[in-house]
């Protein structure tokens, strides 16, 4: 009885410790954020770290991490805190935030298929995620794959009409080369 009891109390204080771990490593990351919104990504990426310190896993950290990396033209860094946090939460749904930076991180080393694939495991796992589609879409209009790329717009003003971005996108793929009118000078 007396065993079961110390077991049970050990048990207790682990789960409080890393309860405390996580609300310290979640300060931190608050702190971090400023830095990054002021450009100064260094600064940020130390509360990250500290905060990863104590919570080694912790979504938020890893999440706004990668983002900084990103920002900071660390690309390969970036993808290693992505793939980790895809593998330490899988189904969270803050992940939709990672696979965004994910496949603009691999898109930036300009690996273009991958970040399409990337694109489109996001998709599969947050088929709402109107992020998703916006990004294959910034991406694949890159390459000139004009009509897919506007397929992913569609999809996008579709989950989310009132996304700047999705509108301005979709409004200057269509007024490309590809899909416009033509005038009544060269029909007739």
């Amino acid at each position: 009885m007396k065993r079961t009891l110390i077991v049970f109390s050990f048990a207790i204080m682990c789960c409080c410790l890393v309860a405390q771990n996580k609300a310290a490593a979640e300060k931190l990351v608050y702190e971090g954020i400023p830095y990054h919104d002021k450009g100064d990504y260094e600064g940020a990426i130390v509360r990250y770290n500290k905060a990863l310190e104590l919570d080694s896993c912790n979504m938020l950290a890893l999440t706004e991490k990668a983002l900084s990396l990103l920002s900071s033209g660390k690309y390969e860094e970036s993808i290693m805190y992505c793939r980790k946090a895809i593998e330490k939460h899988p189904g969270e749904p803050e992940l939709v935030n990672v696979y965004v930076t994910y496949g603009t991180a691999t898109d930036d080393l300009k690996h273009t298929d991958a970040s399409i694939d990337i694109y489109d495991e996001g998709i599969i796992q947050f088929p709402k995620a109107y992020s998703l589609y916006f990004n294959k879409g910034i991406t694949l209009k890159s390459v000139q794959r004009v009509e897919e790329a506007l397929s992913c717009f569609e999809k996008a003003a579709t989950l989310n009409p009132r996304h700047a971005g999705t509108q301005n996108a979709l409004a200057r793929t269509l007024k490309s080369d590809v899909n416009r009118i033509p005038d009544r000078k060269s029909v007739v």
